[in-house]
């Protein structure tokens, strides 16, 4: 969510990826879960925000793991299949239907859309053709909206959504 990249490389990410004033996104998880370049081989730093900063230094480092985000249940990264399955059984629970790309990386866009031009946020997000931000671009509103309205309506809690869970909190 605070950066747009996709489920497949905020599972790759590692912790060599971290870099003084930013992260590169360098690597993913290919479709059998074999380690690959990004897709479209563009390997560009991304800026490490204060709250990016703030979720590192949040989560548990393992010694034993290069990488960031690691299933507690099992100390390695989330399989593809595990985290689709958790997110989509909290949709379920939600009563909404939206895919973890879209909620990630394209509602990350088109955030971005209201405050920078359609060239910065295509750079952020690594197109290889900038005329790819027209996708997000043209992404209806109301269904955002719709779905934002029934999340909160819930009672959850957004403030915490970038935070990584605590013993105290689980």
């Amino acid at each position: 969510m605070l950066t747009g990249c996709r489920p497949s490389e905020a599972r790759a990410f590692r912790r060599q990826d971290i870099r003084d004033g930013y992260i590169l996104f360098a690597v993913t998880f290919g479709r059998k879960g074999e380690i690959k370049e990004v897709k479209g081989k563009k390997v560009l730093p991304f800026p490490l925000t204060e709250a990016l900063k703030e979720l590192l230094n949040e989560i548990p480092v393992s010694l034993r793991s290069p990488y960031v985000f690691l299933n507690p249940n099992t100390g390695k990264p989330y399989g593809r299949d595990s985290l689709n399955r958790i997110f989509n059984r909290v949709c379920k629970k939600l009563g909404i239907k939206i895919s973890l790309n879209e909620w990630g990386r394209k509602s990350f866009a088109n955030q971005m859309l209201k405050v920078m031009d359609r060239g910065m946020v295509s750079h952020l997000l690594r197109h290889q053709d900038p005329r790819m931000i027209e996708h997000y671009a043209e992404y209806q509103t109301a269904p955002i909206k719709s779905i934002l309205d029934k999340v909160q309506s819930t009672g959850f809690d957004l403030a915490h959504i970038t935070r990584w869970p605590r013993s105290d909190q689980a």
